[in-house]
């Protein structure tokens, strides 16, 4: 892939933020489950 356009590298690194975004707010989530989970027993 060929990233020496601007926009395609903007392109890419916010697919990269987006990424992040996802697996830090779905481990936050499946924590506050695991643990509202925990706190019914």
């Amino acid at each position: 892939m060929q990233l020496n356009e601007p926009a395609q590298l903007f392109y890419y690194l916010e697919l990269l933020l987006v990424e992040d975004v996802l697996n830090v707010s779905f481990r936050s989530l499946s924590f506050t489950s695991t643990s509202a989970f925990f706190m019914t027993f």
